[in-house]
């Protein structure tokens, strides 16, 4: 990270307030007492108060994604709220957090009476990733009885990359006449993100109020047949729940019910279900509607109904109208994070012992330094993918489109259990670079089932297989190689829309990129990566993985897959080659005369790949030639030397 200037300023907290009452007067919503809510869309209420640990400090501030946003923390859309960016207003030494100490940034609410209210609760959406930058910052919800001298955690937030509604338990403090409740937010001493936080309620319950959170259908197309209906549900009742009727609904068909008894839902306590009566599902060209409720709560009526229910859209397809998938993760790392260095051999590995069934791309982000060279010569789509994903981490891989939760859930199961959902797209693929560094890419598209249009993109990825060491970096971690780094997104990190398609229908697309000058990508290790994703649910339907073709130069005699890193080259460069087979090679410098001015190598090398470093630091600024040859002819490949 940089320094960074222009820091904001604090808007004055003596702003009009509240949004659905002057105080803490209680009002009735839904059949629950709804004691404060506060939603931030004028202001920071006049009422509430802040405290920090440093003058400089601006603490929370009132305002949208917009303003509130920096380079490192950039906050997803949410109307208006509060925040306090510690990336906006940090910077670092070296050693410690040189500017704004926001180890004790608080957002204090007025106080509330809790003496007649006996099982009141605190609801809040928050956003906080809980990044790691030297030191882990950290977030909770505090309280305090004696008007905010002391202070005591309630709750410990954990880090997400979107925002989340948390719900905190009130009752312990039941006639309590004095409670006062805070947000509170540490950078840990060090250079890190920040906390933001919106749509604030205190609420007293009514006795029954169970609502459905999740349903467990997360790809965005499922193959036809007998489906288990499951999800999450919420007791938001002051009464514990021992009994209960689940429903579901497809479409505007009949109920589905089931009662379920000796049960001990605690209040604010989740419910994982399984409804015992399976939908059989038949393809459609529409999307299919699944609805999940639950009713009769200890023979009672749920009263807030307007919550209870969730649903979710499905597109249900054929077997003939699927194929064999390629799963596609995306992976963010960098060059001086030390957690790659350790993480992603081992990544690295698992992609390469199940490459029939997964691919993968490697974007090189900005953290925790911007000296990384392939995100330097490709920041534009790095940035714009870890804005797709919110993404907070490197390493850190997406395993199509859904969060693998770190490199170390990445294994042979995890990629045989997600091959096995069905494809509703085949892809296919080829790539030419001609002798002028012109790459040409061609892909074709084709919908085995009714595409119905909606938000869906084709991406395209250049990328070089393998960029061999020693690190690049000046502030490199332990890598000497580097795969699948993206080098280009074609035509860019935003893909290219895929039209609707009738069954069997094809797209074409087809993109030319010329290739930097100056040897800064070898030709001969170039690939591409396609994957096709819906935008809505961010999964990724289909991928595919398919190297580029040299042509239209003099073909090689030798088979062998050779470059040179850095080329050019100043003091030294490392020339890496890969054989299908094991040869004899003798490997020569020549100048630009043809002349040998150095012996390089001259023995037997076994199948796979080899490298063999080459020292330039006496050589003077010009071309020169390095050449592999054996009984069955010669393969050269030109050096510049740099001064």
């Amino acid at each position: 990270m940089t320094s960074r200037k222009g820091l904001s300023r604090l808007l004055p907290c003596a702003l009009l307030a509240f949004t659905a009452m002057v105080g803490l007067h209680p009002v009735k919503l839904s059949a629950q007492t709804l004691l404060l809510n506060i939603d931030f869309e004028t202001s920071i209420p006049f009422s509430w108060s802040q405290s920090t640990a440093d003058a400089s400090s601006n603490g929370f501030q009132w305002g949208s994604s917009i303003g509130l946003s920096s380079e490192f923390f950039p906050i997803p859309v949410h109307s208006f709220f509060v925040a306090t960016n510690d990336d906006k207003e940090g910077c670092w030494n070296g050693s410690l957090d040189s500017c704004s100490n926001k180890s004790e940034d608080r957002l204090i609410m007025p106080t509330i009476d809790m003496s007649v209210y006996p099982n009141l609760r605190l609801q809040a959406d928050i956003f906080f990733i809980q990044g790691t930058y030297v030191y882990t910052e950290s977030a909770a919800i505090q309280v305090s009885l004696d008007g905010g001298t002391s202070w005591t955690t309630l709750r410990e937030l954990t880090g997400s990359p979107d925002w989340v509604t948390e719900t905190v338990d009130l009752s312990a403090f039941a006639g309590q006449p004095s409670v006062t409740l805070c947000f509170h937010y540490n950078d840990g001493g060090g250079w890190l993100y920040g906390l933001g936080v919106d749509n604030v309620r205190i609420i007293e319950p009514v006795a029954y109020d169970a609502s459905v959170t999740a349903i467990n259908l997360t790809n965005p197309y499922e193959l036809e047949g007998a489906k288990a209906i499951s999800g999450t549900l919420v007791n938001l009742g002051g009464q514990t729940i021992t009994n209960l009727t689940l429903n579901y609904r497809i479409n505007t068909g009949d109920t589905v019910s089931q009662n379920i008894s000796g049960l001990s839902i605690a209040p604010l306590a989740n419910y994982p279900f399984v409804h015992d009566v399976l939908w059989n599902s038949t393809a459609s060209p529409a999307s299919q509607s699944v609805t999940l409720w639950a009713s009769n709560l200890n023979d009672s009526l749920d009263q807030a109904p307007a919550n209870d229910q969730l649903t979710q859209s499905i597109y249900i397809v054929s077997p003939d109208q699927t194929t064999d998938r390629m799963v596609v993760f995306e992976h963010f790392t960098s060059s001086n994070s030390s957690p790659s260095g350790s993480q992603n051999p081992a990544f690295v590995s698992a992609m390469q012992a199940n490459s029939a069934l997964a691919t993968y791309l490697s974007y090189h982000v900005w953290w925790p330094f911007s000296t990384d060279p392939f995100y330097q010569a490709y920041s534009v789509g790095s940035q714009e993918r870890v804005s797709y994903y919110n993404n907070v981490f490197a390493p850190w891989a997406w395993m199509d489109g859904q969060d693998a939760g770190g490199l170390s859930n990445v294994n042979s199961t995890l990629i045989s259990n997600r091959a096995d959902y069905p494809a509703l797209f085949e892809l296919s693929g080829g790539a030419t670079i001609n002798g002028s560094g012109e790459l040409e890419a061609t892909l074709n598209l084709t919908s085995l089932a009714p595409y119905w249009g909606s938000d869906v993109s084709v991406h395209l990825a250049v990328i070089e297989e393998y960029v061999p060491g020693p690190n690049p970096d000046p502030n490199g971690n332990s890598e000497s190689e580097f795969r699948h780094v993206v080098r280009q997104m074609l035509p860019d990190a935003f893909g290219t829309a895929v039209t609707a398609l009738g069954q069997g229908a094809t797209q074409t697309i087809t993109q030319i990129w010329t290739l930097p000058a100056a040897g800064l990508v070898n030709p001969e290790e170039i690939a591409l990566v396609a994957f096709v994703q819906d935008n809505a649910s961010k999964a990724v339907l289909q991928g595919s993985f398919f190297r580029a073709e040299v042509v239209g130069l003099e073909a090689p005699q030798i088979t062998a897959r050779f470059g040179l890193y850095p080329n050019p080259a100043a003091e030294s460069s490392l020339l890496y080659l890969e054989l299908d087979a094991p040869t004899s090679l003798r490997i020569e410098l020549m100048d630009a005369t043809g002349r040998v001015i150095r012996l390089l190598g001259d023995t037997d090398y076994s199948t796979g790949r080899h490298t063999l470093p080459i020292a330039v630091n006496d050589l003077s600024t010009g071309a020169y030639f390095v050449s592999l040859s054996n009984q069955e002819g010669r393969q050269f490949k030109q050096l510049q030397v740099i001064r």
